[in-house]
């Protein structure tokens, strides 16, 4: 293969002040030396003024597509003398390399950019472009006649008249060069630069082009320009409008932005090829803040538009439902048809509203749902990133009936609006009203809702108003570039935050641009999708008074009250039967003020119940009353309890790893551990009030919330995509966990016991634990060795006679208002009076055959005698439910031939949890 050389973009007596990132030599052999050099002072100017600085750099491939950095070097946050760079004054700082060598990648790789950000040294400050991406060099082969624009380095300039602006233009082979505005030449010369000063002599649209010719033919650039009147006059839109898009007849419709302290806005669109047009300067209301303009809509509905701001702030819509993303858009599955819309990269750069105003309505089949009440809610939280093996909100849907039979009556998705990349647990947003289309198109998340509510089920939405990052308009509308963070004069963000967790950039909720946009952002969750509640994350960060500690941070704050408060009203007014959940952790005074005011709070119990299912008692570090909410003086029952959630480590991976044991007793073998999750279980659903399970917790799931993708444990993976286990379907200790759970819910839905009208005595303090709710209608006594060792006990019941074990069915005879029980360690029983009248018989588990095994086009499913009249549902391997249907007789036969080959699990489940099976079938 014959060895390439590369040229930048970039000649180094031009570039040296005009643009972020110059090289030399301009010409370069991938093996040999070059000069890298960083101008500070330009770009975002996040490290003006910083020494020493630190490149971050890769390449782009022909191969890997936009955007894609591949051979990454530099090691974010640490003194990496690799990447230490020379300061060489006036803000310019130099690093050395061989590129080949440096980057490692191999001769056949075709390099067609050098992709840079810089950072100080802890990585708290970084240097990019103007409108904060990363900083992009193109290449090319040195055989190719080729040339540019390096003066000025963007292709959108607004001037206001009587202004001027310097243009150079660079080649890599000489050539006659030909200067033009508008077609008319202004400048000439012959060589490989050409500079030229260009003034604003009046108003108007302007091209400013070149063309360079040669032997070997002619080379081509341009630039927009707008030429503006220093001032202009005020005009209010025709009728009242929101910010974002507003449909205003068949044909036209009109988009606002509330951007003060701004001196000129222009719409870039498709409808004018992304280029700069005083056509589409937008209007300035009275107010002198709200920007708006009125455009005809295009025969197909389609607008996708971005707003460019006083010439040099190119952003999307805060408001937008929908954006197109250049670099994180290649990385969707194309089947979930989420991406309207190919990416228009020869026309424009950076985020790109997207909206259709002939977009379909939705048919609404179960848009009267109501949720259930706040005291009988249980709610599933899961990301659906972990929890079904396509990623997607079609999978979701299919396994709608497996959360169904659990018992829950509530999903609780991780944040779904617009977040940053695409592997993400979501709490990272940058448009909050836009669905992210990582998991799935706008209609495909619209049937979700819809197909949940026909199961009873709510759906929640964690939404992340705390703060937003980097890629969100608000954050760069006003952005303070020398200190990398939002801009005193930001009507939105504070400068630092006011607490000491924040992560990204923190909104000022007394600000009334901030309530504004949440507000209307919540709205449309609600009218659009028809979701049926929210948790606010870190809700406690909705505050304005400063505090640097935990203690400050925690302590009673009544404007956070009123604040939390407000937005209550806004949308109970609205919309009453939304249910509103905090993420709080404040005082108990603050907590109490809030549930007594309709919010629900989380409360959480994952080290008491996880210290209990370990086998450690001591110092009352197993008690978990308090998710009781009359054990914390509360007047309603709006605490929810939960032993785990997507911030807390996972029992079965600490009973494992760190469990007690006692002799040949061990709370970290698989199955005791199991055992004693589902003790755990028996005492969580026993306590009234609402109630959270995290995704798989049913199944025990082991695997570490810290857990790398190698298989590894370490804080830093955190966030890191996790195993999704549907195979624990397969493993009967794991399904008689899962049958607890679906057991002690039915408990929690049909036994009067277990209502607010029950009277409740608890003593959860020490390794032995019970509980006795007590109702006219029928009673129940919860007991529990949580110890690792045998004990005995006398534990009082109510009243005589026989009670019934409804986890086992076993019955036990009171005599005298109490028995002494000899329980093993882990042993546990829930007992129910002789009153039973309402609830279901016990979860028992059966056993089904299917065969043939393996099969191709037909199953049979054979049940044992006395079960008929249920029902099928065929799961995948990744938890899909592909296939559902009746059975009427013992023994039924099965179509499969719709289905791919793989291995696939048969369910059957009769009454609301009476009896549960499962069988594998490979199907080939």
């Amino acid at each position: 293969m014959r060895q390439l050389t590369f040229i930048a973009f970039i000649l180094s007596s031009i570039v040296a002040t005009s643009q972020i990132v110059s090289i030399d030599p301009p010409i370069f052999d991938m093996d040999e030396e070059i000069t890298i050099t960083y101008d500070a002072s330009l770009g975002s100017g996040g490290l003006a003024n910083v020494t020493p600085v630190f490149a971050h750099t890769g390449v782009i491939t022909a191969s890997g597509g936009p955007g894609n950095w591949q051979f990454v070097q530099g090691n974010w946050g640490t003194f990496d003398s690799r990447m230490l760079m020379t300061p060489v004054g006036n803000q310019k700082h130099e690093l050395r390399i061989t590129p080949r060598e440096f980057y490692g990648f191999p001769p056949e790789t075709e390099v067609v950019q050098l992709a840079f950000v810089f950072r100080n040294r802890d990585g708290s400050r970084e240097g990019k472009t103007a409108d904060l991406s990363d900083i992009f060099v193109d290449v090319v082969d040195a055989d190719m006649f080729s040339g540019r624009f390096v003066r000025p380095d963007q292709e959108q300039v607004v001037l206001k008249l009587g202004e001027t602006i310097d243009m150079a233009i660079a080649l890599t082979q000489e050539a006659d060069i030909s200067l033009q505005a508008n077609g008319v030449e202004v400048a000439s010369g012959t060589g490989t630069e050409l500079a030229y000063t260009y003034t604003a002599e009046a108003e108007g649209n302007y091209i400013l082009s070149f063309e360079a010719t040669n032997s070997q033919g002619t080379v081509t650039d341009e630039v927009s320009l707008v030429v503006i009147a220093e001032t202009s006059t005020l005009t209010n839109p025709p009728v009242a409008i929101d910010n974002g898009v507003n449909i205003i007849s068949d044909s036209s419709l009109i988009l606002m932005l509330t951007a003060p302290d701004k001196e000129n806005v222009f719409l870039l669109s498709n409808l004018t090829d992304y280029k700069v047009n005083a056509d589409y300067q937008m209007n300035l209301a009275e107010d002198e803040e709200t920007w708006w303009i009125e455009v005809d809509l295009p025969a197909d509905g389609v607008v996708m538009y971005q707003y460019l701001i006083d010439g040099t702030i190119r952003i999307a819509d805060p408001y937008s439902i929908l954006i197109l993303d250049k670099f994180n858009d290649t990385g969707i599955a194309p089947e979930l048809n989420s991406v309207p819309a190919p990416y228009p990269d020869d026309l424009t750069s950076g985020h790109i509203t997207y909206f259709d105003a002939l977009e379909e309505d939705y048919d609404w089949q179960h848009d009267d749902f109501v949720p259930a009440p706040n005291d009988e809610l249980v709610i599933y939280e899961l990301l659906v990133r972990d929890f079904v093996g396509d990623r997607s909100f079609n999978s979701l849907i299919d396994s709608l009936s497996y959360l169904k039979e659990l018992g829950i009556n509530a999903i609780e998705l991780m944040p779904v609006s617009e977040f940053e990349n695409n592997q993400s647990w979501g709490y990272n947003p940058s448009y909050h009203m836009a669905l992210d289309k990582y998991y799935g198109s706008r209609e495909t998340f619209k049937r979700f809702v819809d197909e949940a509510h026909r199961l009873d089920i709510a759906v929640f939405l964690d939404i992340v108003y705390n703060h937003a990052f980097g890629q969100s308009p608000l954050v760069r509308m006003y952005w303070d570039a020398a200190n990398s963070r939002p801009h005193p004069s930001s009507p939105y963000l504070n400068p630092e935050a006011k607490h000491p967790f924040n992560v990204g950039f923190d909104f000022n909720h007394l600000s009334e641009y901030t309530k504004d946009y949440t507000k209307q952002t919540i709205d449309y969750w609600i009218e659009e999708f028809k979701v049926d509640g929210f948790r606010f994350d870190l809700s406690k960060g909705f505050t304005q008074n400063f505090s640097d500690e935990n203690g400050a941070f925690s302590a009673y704050d009544a404007s956070r009250i009123a604040i939390l408060s407000e937005y209550a009203d806004h949308i109970w007014d609205r919309h009453p039967n939304q249910v509103l959940m905090l993420e709080h952790f404040a005082s108990n005074g603050e907590e109490t003020e809030l549930a007594d005011y309709g919010f629900l709070l989380w409360g959480n119990a994952n080290f008491n119940f996880n210290e209990a299912t370990m086998g450690y008692n001591t110092e009352n570090k197993s008690d978990f009353g308090h998710i009781y909410h009359p054990n914390r003086g509360w007047n309603e029952p709006h605490l929810i309890g939960y032993m785990e959630s997507h911030d807390e480590e996972r029992l079965m991976y600490k009973n494992i790893e760190f469990g007690n044991s006692d002799g040949s007793y061990t709370t970290r073998d698989l199955g005791t551990g199991l055992d004693r999750c589902a003790m755990a279980s028996a005492f969580f659903f026993s306590i009234p009030g609402p109630k959270m399970i995290w995704q798989f917790g049913e199944l025990g799931y082991e695997f570490s919330i810290n857990r790398c993708e190698d298989g590894t444990v370490d804080e830093g993976c955190r966030l890191s995509p996790k195993p999704i286990r549907w195979d624990y379907l397969e493993d009967e200790r794991r399904k008689d966990l899962y049958d607890v759970y679906a057991t002690m819910l039915n408990l929690k839905a049909n036994y009067p016991a277990y209502t607010l009208d029950a009277t409740i005595d608890m003593d959860v303090r020490s390794a032995y634990k019970s509980i006795q709710l007590s109702h006219p209608d029928g009673d129940a006594v919860i007991v529990g060795n949580f110890d690792v060792k045998p004990m005995t006990v006398d534990q009082t019941f109510s009243h005589d006679g026989t009670w019934t074990d409804h986890i086992t069915g076993e019955t036990i005879e009171i005599t005298g208002g109490q028995v002494e029980l000899d329980l093993a360690p882990g042993e546990f029983h829930v007992y129910l009076d002789n009153m039973v009248t309402s609830v279901e018989d016990p979860v028992r588990a059966v056993n089904i055959q299917v065969y043939p095994n393996p099969a191709t086009d037909q199953i049979t499913i054979d049940l044992p005698s006395g079960l008929a009249n249920t029902s099928y549902t065929i799961y995948s391997a990744l938890g899909d439910g592909v296939l559902a249907g009746s059975i009427s007789d013992q023994t039924t036969e099965v179509d499969v031939t719709d289905l791919a080959p793989g291995v696939y699990f048969v369910t059957i489940r009769g009454g609301i949890g009476q009896y549960y099976a499962t069988d594998k079938v490979v199907i080939r």
